[in-house]
């Protein structure tokens, strides 16, 4: 797998998850509160499972986060899920989230998800939804120092 100091953006990475900041998800800087990141993150996984037809409940068991840049609250928010590695025991991405209109780079998180339940027939359903993804995946880079799970 490549390398290089940022995610790389390309458009089939892009969430179908577009939330915005709202007034809730701040902090009195009026600026998008760490906390909130985190969710923000969670919500695009969620769309990557739902966009690709995954029905097998997930539950993080990691994640770490970089912030790399404030966002003020309004914002509208976008976000990329790249898959970067899976098995029965777990879905392994890297997030980015960008901020608009100005499409500034604001955070990236890395998370490993496992399964919570599942049959046979789910976990190979998984698989055979995931290794096309994961292949299309893999000719994008990864940022220094991820991919450590």
């Amino acid at each position: 797998m490549v390398r290089s100091t940022l995610p790389v953006f390309h458009d089939s990475l892009i969430s179908s998850a577009t939330p915005s900041v709202i007034a809730e998800w701040t902090d009195y800087n009026d600026h998008f509160n760490v906390a909130y990141y985190v969710q923000a993150f969670d919500l695009a996984a969620q769309a990557f499972r739902k966009d690709h037809g995954l029905s097998l409940p997930f539950q993080i068991k990691a994640n770490r986060v970089s912030y790399l840049r404030e966002v003020p609250g309004g914002r509208k928010l976008m976000l990329t899920t790249q898959l970067v590695g899976f098995s029965d025991k777990g879905l392994h991405m890297v997030q980015a989230l960008y901020a608009e209109p100005e499409h500034y780079l604001a955070a990236v998180e890395e998370r490993l998800e496992i399964p919570v339940s599942g049959t046979v027939d789910e976990i190979a359903h998984t698989a055979s939804v995931l290794k096309p993804v994961l292949e299309a995946h893999a000719q994008f880079m990864l940022p220094d120092d991820w991919n450590t799970f």
